[in-house]
């Protein structure tokens, strides 16, 4: 009798346990941060197609969406440094009004286990931005954004699923990917350029398939602003294709430089 209860009382635990496993996966929006839970908005999106991408916005962001449209489709043609990318498929940007209303958004929440909230948003051909107030940060931001999700369809494919494959063959260090967005979109400064040399003088640096980060991008941003002024512009987009094609960026550099890349 005591044996058929204990019995009993496992089955009931069991069965609320998997009850609120079911429950926290089909709602996203309910999951706890910290002390306070996020109250997710229910956004009302409007859409806004242009040739190469596709504007959500909601409320009073029409004219918002519309300065990202001129802002997005000019940097397509013009503002990529003289370097050639397109997309595979048309672009969709989630623009929000707001930093305070982009933290309400639960898109992507229900993640695929393969690939991290980032990734999805790059393999679904999608970008989530806030407009803070500040019109030059926004479009270098928009820029920015974009330029990862170019770069990101050209190495691993336009669809989720050329993404996951890819994702298990090509394993890029942090500096690639992040280096790349933020030359395109901010191009070299006298401020960058102290702040390697400090670093180098300081032998403060470390090999830059170790940095993750910050460090990483201006590490990233630095190497590919040296490519470009060391051997032209073209030769970025040929690492680029050339690492799609061979699956390692080392072999990619190496044979689009005639050097060894340790050497480079």
């Amino acid at each position: 009798m005591k044996r058929c209860f204990i019995y009993q009382s496992l089955s009931i635990i069991v069965l609320i346990s998997f009850t609120q496993l079911v429950e926290a996966q089909n709602y996203p929006s309910q999951e706890q941060f910290g002390k306070n839970r996020v109250q997710y908005q229910r956004f009302e999106w409007k859409i806004l197609k242009t040739t190469n991408f596709e504007i959500y916005h909601y409320g009073a962001g029409t004219p918002l969406a519309t300065l990202a449209a001129q802002y997005a489709e000019s940097g397509s043609r013009s503002d990529y440094r003289g370097i050639v990318l397109y997309p595979y498929n048309r672009i969709k940007i989630f623009l929000y009004n707001s930093p305070q209303e982009l933290l309400q958004s639960n898109i992507g929440m229900a993640n695929s286990p393969d690939l991290s909230e980032t990734e999805l948003n790059l393999a679904k051909s999608r970008l989530e931005i806030a407009f803070s107030g500040d019109q030059v940060a926004f479009r270098k931001q928009l820029i920015k954004e974009i330029t990862r999700l170019f770069v990101y369809d050209m190495l691993y494919g336009g669809s989720l699923k050329d993404a996951l494959q890819s994702s298990l063959l090509l394993s890029l260090p942090d500096w690639f990917m992040s280096g790349i967005a933020a030359y395109i979109a901010e191009g070299w400064s006298p401020e960058l350029d102290d702040y390697m040399r400090d670093a180098i003088v300081n032998h403060s640096m470390k090999k830059p398939s170790l940095l993750t980060g910050a460090e990483a991008t201006i590490v990233g941003q630095s190497i590919w602003n040296y490519i470009a002024e060391r051997y032209g512009k073209d030769n970025i987009a040929n690492i680029l294709n050339l690492t799609r094609i061979i699956r390692t960026e080392q072999t990619s550099v190496a044979s689009t430089l005639g050097i060894s890349f340790t050497r480079f």
